[in-house]
């Protein structure tokens, strides 16, 4: 996965294995699997050549990709490094808020 990144032009910021076991079911006919984080900054237009990419490599089963919100890089980093702590005060009240329109009524 690194190689691929290093291809498309991305800056891997950390790594880490999350999790080891047996998969829920069955993906490609692999029972077992390691999900794996990556953490990275690169220029979007090349999101497309990293899917296409992780197709064509047969270690990669499944992948994705998401984009977190600026409040959240910097403790997401520091836990993935071992340096953070557990975050708890992100609150929804920092994430992008949306206009609800009036006709739309809010439960």
């Amino acid at each position: 996965m690194l190689a691929l990144l290093e291809r498309v032009g991305a800056k891997v910021l950390a790594t880490r294995p999350w999790q080891d076991g047996k998969l829920s079911y069955n993906i490609k006919g692999h029972r077992k699997g390691l999900h794996f984080l990556v953490y990275f900054s690169m220029d979007s237009r090349q999101l497309m050549e990293i899917d296409r990419l992780a197709k064509f490599n047969e270690t990669i089963l499944r992948h994705m990709i998401i984009k977190l919100p600026v409040a959240l890089i910097e403790p997401m980093l520091a836990m993935a490094t071992g340096k953070g702590e557990v975050v708890s005060t992100f609150r929804d009240t920092d994430a992008i808020s949306v206009e609800v329109p009036a006709a739309v009524e809010v439960v």
